[in-house]
């Protein structure tokens, strides 16, 4: 039986592209996050079953707000709300292009005081990523 390799991640190097524009700069997070639908049947015997249904998946990505730049983010969440776009997410230098088709919605506005105010969004995933070479 042979080894598997494992070349862990660091994020330290990842690209998070969305259309033509790279959202690289203020993006704390970044994650695919799988939702699998499961069920276990009991028969009357006392036998278990589990089955396994469609996967779906969400984009989680983490950022600094900015509403100064014209293009950042922030702004873009909401210019981009209820619209199809493609990210494209090369997590380590070296590592294939995932790319996903998300349906936008608008970000967070403000937080507390004193300190920079972060926003998270979950975009929900048209289909399953695409480990290709990207675009």
């Amino acid at each position: 039986m042979a080894d598997a390799p494992n070349v862990a991640t660091y994020n330290k190097s990842g690209v998070i592209k969305i259309g033509a524009d790279n959202f690289t700069k203020g993006v704390s997070s970044f994650a695919l996050v799988p939702t699998t639908q499961t069920e276990q049947r009991v028969d009357i015997g006392g036998g278990v079953q589990s089955l396994v249904g469609d996967t779906t998946w969400m984009v989680q990505i983490t950022f600094d707000q900015d509403w100064a730049s014209v293009g950042s983010l922030s702004r873009k969440s909401i210019e981009w709300a209820g619209e199809t776009k493609i990210i494209e997410f090369t997590p380590q230098t070296g590592a294939e292009v995932i790319t996903v088709e998300v349906v936008f919605q608008p970000s967070q506005i403000g937080g507390a005081s004193k300190q920079v105010n972060t926003a998270t969004l979950n975009l929900g995933v048209n289909g399953q990523p695409d480990f290709s070479a990207g675009a």
